[in-house]
């Protein structure tokens, strides 16, 4: 019988989709339109949110258990990109960036925004040129604000993009079907955020790195698929990522995004070195392997890092 709930036990905690949330002790909120999520993101869990916690919408994650810290970037700053170019553009432009985690439920996701902020600007771009978003109201602080649709906006738009300068936005949370998941609010549609960044970025070469589960989606939407952009997803469409339990000090595709981003000189280098990461880790957790994605359009194949 031990046996048995032990067992029960292990695989409620694997999902980390929206639906499978812990109820983890959470800060005190700000108060927001609450939305229904479930966020499935446990030990050795997915990044889903068909597994979340009460009040939020349906997703599964399975980003739990396992999802290790990375041991190439892990120090307080980072090493430098691989292909850096201090920030700059052949065209004279920048590097402009917005990092947001979308739930406090655990620390990895404001872990790997604040480790790839340290390693931009160790990169090379300046730290003025990186905004930052956090759902925990205890990193709201110098500057951090929440995560929630008009500071995304007012974010994005506060970048004051000029015309040779490049856009990058990194997401971390869990995921549903349905979208980015948003703790409280509705969850973060790829229709939506294609809008945002058309706004704000425009034409612009553009990079997106969505963590999440389902984040395929993202890399699949026809409105995602512009010629500017470049995407990489932690998942397929109609796969869980892994990495979400409250022992991990990053989700696996943010620890592997962390190693390999100091390395890579392209974007599309980056992809290919994080998924064979990812496969290193699922393979010995014995987890339905997550497929990470990418897309890049014609105007952003090949594009350098920083």
């Amino acid at each position: 019988m031990r046996l048995l709930l032990n067992v029960l036990l292990f695989s409620t905690l694997a999902a980390c989709g929206e639906d499978q949330k812990a109820p983890a002790a959470q800060p005190a909120k700000k108060p927001q339109a609450a939305s229904s999520v479930v966020d499935p993101y446990k030990k050795g869990g997915a990044q889903g949110a068909d597994a979340t916690v009460a009040g939020q919408s349906g997703v599964i994650d399975p980003y739990a258990n396992g999802g290790g810290g990375s041991a190439s970037a892990s120090a307080n700053g980072g090493g430098g990109s691989g292909g850096a170019n201090a920030g700059g553009s052949a065209g004279g432009g920048v590097w402009k960036a917005l990092l947001l985690s979308g739930d406090y439920s655990i620390s990895a996701f404001d872990n790997a925004r604040k480790k790839i902020a340290a390693l931009l600007t160790a990169g090379g771009i300046d730290a003025a040129n990186v905004r930052q978003l956090s759902m925990s109201p205890s990193e709201q602080t110098l500057g951090v604000e929440q995560t929630d649709r008009a500071h995304i906006k007012s974010a994005l738009a506060a970048l004051s993009l000029g015309p040779n300068d490049r856009c990058l936005l990194h997401l971390t949370s869990h995921g549903s079907r349905d979208g980015f998941y948003l703790a409280d609010q509705a969850t973060l549609a790829a229709d939506e955020l294609d809008q945002l960044l058309t706004e704000a970025c425009g034409d612009r070469p553009t990079v997106v790195l969505v963590s999440a589960c389902y984040s395929g989606q993202f890399v699949d939407s026809p409105a995602m698929q512009k010629p500017n952009r470049a995407i990489l997803s932690a998942a397929r469409a109609d796969r869980t990522s892994f990495g979400c339990g409250t022992e991990n000090e990053y989700t696996y595709w943010d620890s592997c995004l962390i190693d390999e981003l100091p390395k890579a000189k392209t974007f599309n280098a980056l992809h290919d070195a994080v998924k064979t990461c990812i496969e290193g880790k699922e393979s010995g957790g014995g987890f339905t392997p997550s497929e990470p994605q990418a897309f890049f359009g014609d105007k952003a194949k090949d594009l350098p890092i920083f």
